[in-house]
């Protein structure tokens, strides 16, 4: 089920996730289109924060919000430094934990 809560808020066509709960609870979300994942979640964690693209660009250090914004549409996928950068640019205090598979 969360599975289809992850494609219906990606909501692109051809775009499939998987989910692994492993046994002391932990999930694992992982997908066919890894910058369509990454984009929901910068877009979800950028609305918890009530930050605007512009404020999140400005974060980084950028004066254009376009750089950041192709991360969101899924359009360019980051590094996974990159990624770093743009979670800790969102709240400093989220502890980034990233597995490559």
């Amino acid at each position: 089920m969360l599975a289809d809560g992850v494609e219906a808020l990606v909501n692109q066509d051809g775009f499939r996730s998987e989910v692994v709960v492993s046994k002391d609870g932990a999930c694992t979300i992982g997908s066919n289109d890894d910058a369509k994942l990454v984009a929901l979640m910068l877009r979800r964690l950028r609305a918890r924060e009530g930050l605007s693209v512009r404020d999140v660009a400005a974060r980084l250090g950028s004066k254009s919000p376009n750089a950041y914004a192709q991360y969101e549409t899924g359009r360019v996928a980051p590094s996974i430094d990159t990624l770093s950068r743009l979670v800790t640019a969102l709240n400093p205090s989220y502890e980034t934990v990233l597995r490559v598979a």
